[in-house]
């Protein structure tokens, strides 16, 4: 697990999982890297929940300035890379207090992981933007999966 930036109290994990394979009788949690060969999915997982977060007691009775407090900590944009191919995928904006677990738009989201294995080792990564952005830096353009910016 890890955190972004200095807000430590809420920790995020990446999680891998192979794409399903073979039909409509795989049930959740079936399937597998090697019948995907490889193939699968990023998801940015966040492993803290709100009611874990200390409010502070000056915020706690004013609704607005409390969920700006908590989108501080809980919103994100992030996008993906694996170490081989360092072309970053997305970005996705999240709240985290809605939905604890985000990943890439559907077009986007498959990954080959067997062709980006270095010596046994595969590496993916996040790069995140923390808090409530109207406007992301220039070079978080969406990129889609053969690396031309999408839009």
């Amino acid at each position: 697990m890890f955190s972004f930036f200095d807000v430590t109290e809420v920790k995020f994990r990446i999680v891998l999982y192979p794409l399903e394979v073979g039909g409509n009788n795989l049930g959740k949690g079936q399937g597998s890297f090697k019948s995907s060969k490889g193939a699968g999915k990023i998801r940015l997982k966040c492993d803290t929940s709100v009611s874990d977060i200390n409010v502070p007691p000056e915020l706690a009775d004013d609704p607005a300035k409390k969920e700006t407090f908590l989108q501080s900590r809980f919103s994100l944009a992030f996008r993906f890379f694996v170490a081989s191919d360092l072309r970053c995928r997305g970005p996705v904006r999240n709240d985290f207090t809605k939905v604890s677990t985000a990943g890439l738009p559907k077009e986007i989201e498959d990954w080959n992981f067997l062709k980006h294995v270095e010596r046994g080792n595969l590496m993916v990564g996040v790069e995140a933007i923390g808090g409530v952005q109207e406007e992301l830096p220039a070079e978080w353009e969406q990129i889609s999966t053969d690396g031309v910016p999408v839009g």
